[in-house]
């Protein structure tokens, strides 16, 4: 077949197309998603899934809907399960599902692609035989957002030839769809806050995980691509030639974008960083950073003639999220009690709501934010903590 049939889109043309389609998604009937308008991070992901797995009939369902896919690689017997305790990032794990002295399931959930800390599930596992589960019963529930992505090697530490029978890997756009799907199917319709709630979670991941299964093609977008690419009159072959050309161009474009948006939060943490330094000028300014995994800014404030607290906003450039709070940056090389005590009873003494103080080697106490609201948050931080101080 020659060569010269089609005529990949350039850069330029692929954005004058995207603007199209965007002009044409926003004429469709309207949609609402409320997760889709609040983006669930990693935590909220995994709390969401916790919550539902609380029902126990839904946790069940789960575990019979993962023994029925994976062909017994979850050796689990789900009817050993009388009075679960569910929790969500307790230990720093994601999920734990157990039953004292009888079982432990971990939950790891990547959805965003959060990087894996040295060891990661080694120290989950560790944890739970700590707690006193036997090796034999701990089992891990390890997701992704597509099946191409694997817990590496090194998470395991020397434990992965111990679980063939009792780990799977699965995704969230290959599995958690199409378990919500058919568990939705069974719900009951006086179940109505569940059944909307599984409804809204698996429109939401249909959505972020681009799940074309469970997607009908709007023909107004399929005319729009079709006509550009000028495949109307092109055979299969041809078409496929021609969509897999452009294909790679836009995935060559995406990565320009990437890189160019992380180019843009490099600038935003720069501007937060001057912006600082004029308004707490009195104050060591803790310098933004321009590395390759981590952006920060922040003021460190004098907690007392021998301890300091960073107070500091921060995003992690690998899944995007961005997080304000207290944490020991640049200031000491492990947390200091007497400074983590001042900072939970100042969230409890202002009732602040929603900060995470599981033990972290680099913070006290955090919070997420947006890229929209993160740099007020941090200076009402703040000032919380001067007023705080000056009362003292």
């Amino acid at each position: 077949m020659p060569n010269n049939l089609f005529r990949p889109l350039g850069h330029k043309e692929l954005l004058i197309l995207t603007k199209l389609l965007g002009e044409k998604l926003n004429k469709l009937p309207y949609k609402f998603n409320l997760l889709e308008e609040v983006w669930a991070d990693e935590n909220a992901h995994s709390r969401i899934l916790v919550n539902l797995l609380r029902d126990k009939t839904t946790l069940h369902s789960f575990i019979s809907f993962l023994k029925r896919r994976y062909d017994r690689r979850f050796d689990f017997d789900e009817e050993s399960v009388v009075s679960p305790q569910i929790t969500s990032e307790r230990y720093r794990i994601d999920g734990l599902i157990c039953e004292h002295n009888k079982y432990a399931i971990i939950i790891e959930n990547k959805i965003h692609g959060a990087k894996e800390q040295s060891e990661q599930l080694s120290r989950y596992i560790k944890k739970c035989i700590r707690l006193g589960y036997s090796l034999l019963k701990i089992y891990i529930i390890y997701i992704t957002r597509t099946q191409y992505e694997h817990a590496s090697e090194q998470t395991w530490g020397n434990f992965k030839g111990r679980f063939s029978k009792r780990y799977v890997d699965i995704s969230y756009k290959e599995d958690i769809i199409d378990w919500l799907d058919e568990y939705y199917q069974e719900i009951p319709r006086k179940e109505e806050d569940l059944a909307s709630g599984i409804y809204q979670y698996k429109a939401y991941l249909i959505q972020l995980t681009n799940n074309y299964k469970y997607k009908k093609m709007d023909p107004n977008i399929k005319n729009l691509i079709t006509s550009s690419l000028q495949l109307e009159d092109k055979n299969g072959e041809e078409q496929l030639r021609a969509l897999k050309a452009n294909k790679s161009a836009i995935d060559n474009l995406s990565g320009y974008i990437d890189a160019l948006m992380i180019e843009a939060y490099k600038k935003i943490f720069e501007e937060w960083s001057i912006k600082l330094g004029v308004e707490f000028n009195t104050f060591e300014l803790l310098h933004h950073s321009n590395d390759d995994n981590y952006l920060k800014t922040g003021i460190i404030l004098p907690y007392s003639e021998k301890y300091k607290i960073a107070v500091l906003i921060e995003q992690n450039l690998q899944n995007k999220n961005i997080y304000y709070g207290f944490g020991r940056h640049h200031i000491s090389d492990q947390l200091i009690p007497e400074v983590k005590t001042f900072c939970e009873s100042l969230l409890m003494e202002r009732e602040l709501e929603g900060w995470i103080t599981n033990d972290n080697i680099w913070w006290y106490c955090w919070k997420y934010t947006t890229v929209e609201s993160g740099y007020a948050d941090l200076v009402a931080l703040i000032k919380l903590v001067q007023d705080k101080m000056n009362t003292n």
